[in-house]
């Protein structure tokens, strides 16, 4: 794919080459290049993985499990790496997470009533089995899905870029009016077995490299990234407003006590 995807270059932090050739280029490409098989490089697309790792769920549990993935009820038949380990449900309350160095973040061109629950955990579970560990949607500390309206104005502006929805061939510019929203998510490595992303902007890199057609296509992703990436404009809120028409006016108040109260002293 192209050297930028969904608003990320996904090989920005590797200058690794192969037979002369740089990793880029042979990136999943069927053949193990050890000089690529590194977190920066992307591991070489899993070009170096045994043909085990990369196993995938039997037909006849896919559907089963892909239904009840995360529902909160153990499926021994879907607690395996090749059907998403049943979202985390057989999973021991005990185990300690890994999580990534950071988050990650979505934009998606549809409006959020779309991204329902059955939508969320279709979504969390493709994720999953691509990228072999376990990506949730996050939530705030009072329990609600990180899930929120997106509004391209809010980055700033060396942040700001283009929606673009479509295929290689050509397609459409996200432009103002469109529904957009952005979702976060936290990675856990608990259950990652090979190849473990430590750091949140590598795994975003795989996925700009090696999932940006189907994340485009499928799943109307325009836009990925780690959070520590976005940088939301000054807040413009009515109460923000408000506080600082507020202190304004208390220092302006404050000049005048200072200034009458030098003007008696000098008329004395």
């Amino acid at each position: 794919e192209g050297d930028c995807n969904l608003g990320v270059n996904p090989w920005k932090r590797c200058n690794a080459t192969s037979n002369g050739k740089p990793c880029a280029e042979i990136f999943k490409n069927g053949v193990c290049d050890p000089a690529c098989n590194n977190e920066a490089c992307l591991y070489d697309g899993r070009d170096c993985e045994s043909e085990g790792a990369q196993s995938v769920c039997r037909p006849e549990y896919d559907g089963y499990c892909s239904e009840n993935y995360n529902n909160g009820k153990c499926d021994a038949g879907c607690n395996n790496a090749a059907c998403g380990w049943d979202g985390g449900d057989c999973a021991p309350d005990t185990d300690h997470k890994k999580p990534t160095d950071g988050s990650l973040y979505f934009v998606l061109a549809m409006s959020i009533e779309k991204f329902h629950d059955q939508f969320r955990k279709l979504f969390e579970r493709y994720l999953s089995l691509k990228l072999q560990t376990n990506l949730k949607v996050k939530h705030d500390e009072n329990g609600h899905a990180m899930v929120y309206p997106f509004d391209q104005s809010e980055m700033v502006e060396e942040e700001a870029f283009s929606f673009y929805t479509g295929g290689s061939g050509g397609g459409t510019f996200y432009t103002e009016g469109n529904f957009a929203i952005i979702v976060y998510m936290e990675v856990d490595n608990s259950q990652c077995v090979v190849n473990c992303y430590q750091k949140s902007g590598d795994l975003a890199n795989y996925m700009a490299a090696a999932l940006s057609t189907e994340l485009r296509d499928d799943w109307s992703v325009v836009q990925i990234g780690e959070t520590s990436n976005l940088t939301p404009k000054d807040s413009k809120s009515p109460i923000g407003i408000i506080i600082g028409i507020l202190v304004i006016a208390l220092v302006t108040v404050a000049i005048g006590v200072i200034v009458q109260s030098n003007k008696r002293k000098i008329g004395k």
